[in-house]
């Protein structure tokens, strides 16, 4: 099965670091050659325990490192993209179409480091 994790750097739960955010979808584009918003991930998934934890860092308005990573089936890494300096920058809650609700969140950071299987670029 693949599998799409966000993970933020110092984020604690009950006294453990939390290492990965499930991922249900995730944005990353851009239009007209806008290289800023290469710099701006919006990712959505299913509110669960953790989803507390995303709103205060919206609401402090702090800076982590954070990273997103996309494996296949054999547990190949596919994507991975490395932010510094993210933010949490909008955060709602919607309904889904089974009835859960989801959360969307928008990351915007400092530079954005690509890496595709044996490639990779750097956004600055």
């Amino acid at each position: 099965m693949s599998e799409t994790v966000l993970s933020i750097d110092g984020v604690t739960f009950a006294g453990d670091e939390i290492t990965v955010f499930p991922v249900d979808s995730f944005s990353w584009s851009a239009s007209d050659g806008l290289v800023e918003s290469l710099k701006t991930l919006t990712v959505l998934r299913a509110v669960n325990d953790l989803s507390p934890l995303l709103v205060v860092l919206f609401q402090s308005g702090e800076s982590r490192g954070a990273s997103l990573t996309c494996v296949d089936e054999s547990g190949n890494q596919r994507l991975r993209l490395d932010l510094t300096d993210a933010t949490v920058t909008s955060y709602a809650v919607t309904g889904g179409g089974t009835g859960d609700p989801l959360e969307e969140f928008t990351l915007q950071a400092g530079t954005v480091e690509m890496t595709c299987s044996d490639s990779f670029a750097l956004i600055e």
